[in-house]
């Protein structure tokens, strides 16, 4: 079983003490997640579905990482995975240029030409990601930017000459996490930007207004290879119903997302619709919302259990919500044991194994098995913490990586290539000498 803690939509402005409307709330939720973690158990991740912030600027990352440190003291968990929402996003930067781009850009075919020329335009798409540098900054700590978004952090916040990546062809949108093995089943988690045209424009599509527009979601952020002894998670800020041609897009990403978390619509909600979905409330709704959403945040249980024979994907969602005083089950969305949330997986070699090891022969709903097998992010984890980075690249790989002068994207470029190379247990076994 793998426990995640969810939560959206924080909208964190640099205030504090007596400016703060939510001071009172946010200390019960971190009260609150010690008693969840002490009556369930270790949270594994915590995942943030974007507008960590409220206008992208660096002193509300700074307010933020405060609180995130908080979370996962409490939840005794330092493992945190997060998407961009639109609050997140320095409007103000590349203005003229990206508003010049976005009804080009609404253009579906126009949106797949732009991105497969990347290697060609890196001005033209490093724009869209710019705006998000200071979001970035803190998305990089956590092991958590894609190849293209870590290269467009070089590219200067104004219109003016400075230093511009190079971007190449196998440079992803998206970024991955490799969680290890559950019950015979590879276990993934990515997470991508739903809000690259994200503006002052943006509209809802349920009342869409003149001269308002809707996001993007390019094949580029999500296209991955989903195999039948695999299990994929995707994290994105904007729910399909918020993306041009999102419908077209949502049977695409069901066929390789067996679990997808949301945000932005302030609202909780989840259900069993192609594939299981959770979209999260906010934890802090704007000033003007308060009246019509309060703070809410879940604890979910991933597991693969035995169900006529077959392999099944249950998730148990505990719903939490504030009731002005005090965190209490939210009883209309917790949803578990009979009320869990599952979708079937594909049988295959690796499981059909897993269930033979058990010896069990009957159509048991669960069995016991060690939880996983070595955890890639772990290690991954425990590389940028040990102190002694630079020492294990050198025993690694030499000075393949001496000319990156940003130590942390020295870091990020030194995992990859061990992603890649599939030296990731020869990473770990590196470490363990150290931890001696």
């Amino acid at each position: 079983m793998i426990r995640f803690l969810q939560i959206s939509d924080i909208h964190f402005k640099d205030k504090d003490g007596n400016d703060d409307e939510y001071l009172q709330m946010k200390s019960k939720f971190i009260d609150d997640i010690e008693l969840c973690q002490r009556s369930k158990g270790k949270i594994d991740y915590v995942l943030i579905c974007g507008d960590i912030a409220f206008s992208g600027l660096d002193r509300e990352y700074k307010v933020a990482r405060e609180f995130i440190g908080s979370i996962c003291d409490k939840a005794k968990c330092d493992q945190v995975f997060l998407v961009p929402g639109n609050h997140d996003k320095k409007w103000s930067v590349y203005q003229r240029m990206r508003q010049a781009m976005r009804d080009y850009l609404l253009k579906g075919k126009s949106l797949k030409l732009l991105f497969e020329s990347k290697v060609y335009e890196p001005m033209a798409v490093g724009t869209l990601y710019t705006p998000f540098k200071q979001y970035y900054k803190l998305a990089e700590e956590k092991l958590c930017i894609s190849d293209v978004a870590s290269k467009a952090l070089v590219f200067p916040e104004s219109e003016q000459k400075g230093e511009v990546a190079e971007f190449v062809s196998i440079d992803k949108m998206y970024w991955t996490q490799d969680l290890g093995e559950i019950k015979g089943f590879h276990l993934y988690i990515h997470g991508s930007n739903t809000s690259l045209l994200s503006d002052r424009d943006d509209g809802d599509s349920r009342t869409l207004e003149k001269e308002k527009h809707l996001q993007v979601l390019p094949l580029q952020c999500y296209n991955i290879e989903a195999k039948s002894d695999e299990i994929h998670i995707l994290m994105l800020h904007h729910p399909m119903s918020e993306i041009y041609e999102g419908k077209k897009i949502e049977t695409d990403i069901d066929s390789r997302f067996k679990l997808q978390f949301y945000g932005h619509v302030h609202k909780q909600s989840s259900a069993v619709d192609g594939a299981i979905k959770i979209y999260s409330g906010a934890l802090q709704p704007e000033e003007e919302e308060i009246n019509e959403y309060f703070p809410v945040y879940n604890v979910i249980e991933l597991d693969v259990v035995k169900l006529e024979g077959k392999p099944v994907l249950k998730v148990d969602v505990f719903c939490r919500k504030w009731n002005g005083t005090e965190f209490v089950e939210f009883k209309g969305e917790t949803k578990t044991g009979a009320n869990a949330l599952t979708i079937d997986l594909t049988k295959n070699d690796s499981w059909e194994r897993t269930v033979s090891s058990t010896g069990i022969t009957n159509d048991k709903t669960d069995f016991a098995l060690p939880e996983m097998h070595i955890n890639p992010f772990d290690v991954k984890t425990r590389f940028i913490r040990c102190g002694r980075e630079r020492t294990i690249i050198k025993k690694m790989y030499g000075d393949t990586f001496d000319k990156i002068t940003s130590n942390r994207t020295k870091y990020l470029y030194f995992l990859k290539q061990v992603d890649v190379d599939g030296r990731i247990i020869e990473l770990d076994e590196i470490l363990k000498k150290y931890d001696k």
